[in-house]
């Protein structure tokens, strides 16, 4: 048995040998990839053929091998649609036929979908199950005597099809149509010999083509495959610049404020940010998505999608109104509908760099060194029903007070900007589940943020000017008495305990939710007290701890029982020995 590699490269090529393209009436090839051209040129073909010197005409599309939407089913659906649009005839249906559909089942079918369009029983309460071959044939005349009708029969397999089908369709000089797919060249030539007919065969694709339909064959037959919660979380990569990487917490923060992450009933897996990871790891075992920097632990911690995938999902994303994207080069067409907005690039001077989001649920930005203080200001004005606000690595100085409208916010990352204080109408914000201020200018956070009862993750810690990335590079923000009052919180990484005269550390351990806790500054003779606190913390699975100086010493002898899910201890200090 051959490697996967040359599993791959035979299908690759079984793919190129069966992807087709048109070829004009007059029979030179018509090497187009583009679907929309190929429409376009079967469009055309068909207008030409559609008023026949004969009484009646014919198309035929013979094709190889099954290929799905990405040929056959689409150029069809495409011309049937748009004739369907346009009026162009009295009467249309489609029907397929299957390999069990022949002689007197398939005129029987015929019937009932004329039934269906003109909703009579020429014969009252004769069931057509009754009928005799004649009759069906006579039955089917009437209904399309006088009228211009198309007619789509669809996956012809038996090229004796044609002899049931002829004596049912009337001839009149009115420009019907009856368009047949195949598989087997034999259906178009039997066809021609009865009528006139136009055969629209396809040939092989040029190699890179076939290459990217067939890709894009599979994964979207791997996108329709996945459960519906995977697909919504699956779609947020439409949000983001193609070829972008991704923090897996950024994305993932997100799912939850968006309610697309629920408990699973799982008794080993109790937060949210645990289902969030599974949900992760499904959508990298079915390979949608792709790890690109994993942790020690084995936690992936940057990922990234193939771009034939990003343009699936745009693709998508588009056809839902899932969300609308602002860029120099292309813009979505805004809809009122659309809920979440991606600011990839846009131009202060541009009077449309702003619009009317009253119905946005969540906003992005990506890529915006500059993005001017006005600019944010009257955005965040037109947000009324506001969940999720990302400006990540945008050059912003100070939050607007227009943020303080935002009531119903549950997300604010204010990471990589250059704002240096936290306004006091922060308190305004009660929904909030998630604030992340990683690598801004604050050093201390005011008191109004233990108004937000309901904040689960708080991020605070910055590098230090001029230092490498090394754990005694990070600090965190001071904070006030109080912190207590935040039972919800799950992940506090990190708090400055330097000046701290104990009661911070005090208060820590009535956080029971407690996941992931990052102190910075703690000095020897406040470690004791801070092992207390830890022992309350029966969920906490990371800890970090920093020491005041480079020479402080750190014994964690006191912690006697320490969390029983502890799986990460960092520790950036002076130990003499190592706990028992």
């Amino acid at each position: 048995m051959g490697s996967r590699t040359e599993m791959i490269a035979r299908a690759v090529k079984m793919a190129i040998d069966r992807l087709l393209v048109p070829i004009p009436r007059d029979g030179s090839p018509a090497r187009q990839s583009n679907l929309h051209q190929r429409s376009l040129e079967l469009d055309q073909l068909f207008l030409k053929t559609g008023r026949p010197k004969a009484r009646r005409g014919i198309g035929c599309q013979k094709l190889g091998q099954r290929i799905g939407q990405s040929s056959k089913t689409a150029i069809v659906n495409y011309v049937y649609n748009k004739q369907k649009e346009e009026r162009s005839f009295d009467f249309h249906t489609w029907i397929t036929v299957s390999h069990s559909l022949k002689g007197r089942k398939l005129l029987q079918i015929m019937v009932q979908s004329f039934q269906n369009v003109y909703g009579s029983n020429r014969n009252g309460d004769v069931e057509i199950n009754e009928f005799m071959d004649v009759e069906l044939i006579s039955e089917i005349r009437k209904y399309l005597c006088g009228r211009r009708y198309m007619i789509v029969f669809y996956d012809v397999r038996d090229i004796d099809f044609w002899k049931m089908v002829e004596p049912a369709l009337p001839y009149y000089n009115n420009s019907s149509q009856v368009i047949i797919t195949a598989r087997d060249k034999g259906v178009a030539e039997f066809c021609q010999c009865f009528a006139p007919t136009h055969v629209h065969e396809l040939q092989p694709l040029d190699g890179n083509n076939a290459l990217k339909l067939f890709y894009h064959k599979v994964l979207l037959e791997s996108y329709n495959d996945l459960p519906y919660h995977l697909k919504s979380c699956l779609l947020y990569f439409g949000l983001l610049p193609k070829d972008h990487y991704i923090r897996c917490a950024r994305l993932i923060n997100l799912w939850i404020t968006k309610g697309l992450v629920m408990q699973n009933g799982n008794a080993d897996i109790t937060t949210l940010q645990e289902v969030a990871e599974e949900y992760l790891d499904e959508l990298i075992c079915e390979g949608l998505v792709k790890a690109l920097d994993v942790s020690p632990s084995g936690r992936v911690r940057i990922w990234r999608i193939h771009y034939l995938m990003h343009d699936l999902i745009l693709s998508t994303c588009q056809e839902m109104n899932f969300c609308h994207l602002k860029t120099r080069e292309e813009e979505f067409k805004s809809h009122a509908s659309a809920r979440r907005l991606s600011i990839q690039d846009i131009s202060p001077d541009d009077p449309q760099s702003t619009g009317n989001y009253k119905k946005v649920r969540s906003c992005l930005v990506f890529n915006m060194a500059r993005l001017p203080n006005p600019v944010l200001e009257s955005m965040l004005l037109s947000f009324h029903l506001l969940i999720g606000l990302d400006i990540e690595g945008s050059c912003i100085d100070y939050l607007p007070e227009a943020a303080g409208n935002l009531l119903l916010l549950k997300y604010l990352s204010l990471r990589r900007t250059t704002i240096k204080t936290i306004p006091m109408f922060i308190k305004k914000l009660q929904n909030l589940e998630y604030l992340d201020l990683k690598y801004t200018h604050v050093r201390e956070l005011p008191k109004e943020i233990y108004k937000l009862i309901k904040l689960r993750s708080l991020i605070t810690n910055y590098l230090e000017h001029g230092t490498n990335r090394s754990i005694s590079s990070f600090r965190g923000a001071k904070v006030p008495e109080g912190i207590g009052c935040l039972r919800a919180l799950e992940k506090l990484t990190a708090i400055d305990v330097a000046d701290d005269g104990g009661v911070v550390i005090n208060d820590l351990k009535t956080l029971n939710n407690m996941r992931r806790l990052s102190i910075t500054g703690l000095r020897r003779h406040k470690v004791k007290l801070l092992c207390y606190s830890i022992e309350t913390m029966s969920q906490l699975c990371s800890l970090s701890i920093c020491g005041a100086e480079e020479r402080e010493v750190i014994e964690l002898e006191p912690l006697n029982k320490p969390p029983q899910k502890l799986q990460r201890l960092y520790l950036d200090a002076r130990i003499e020995r190592l706990p028992n």
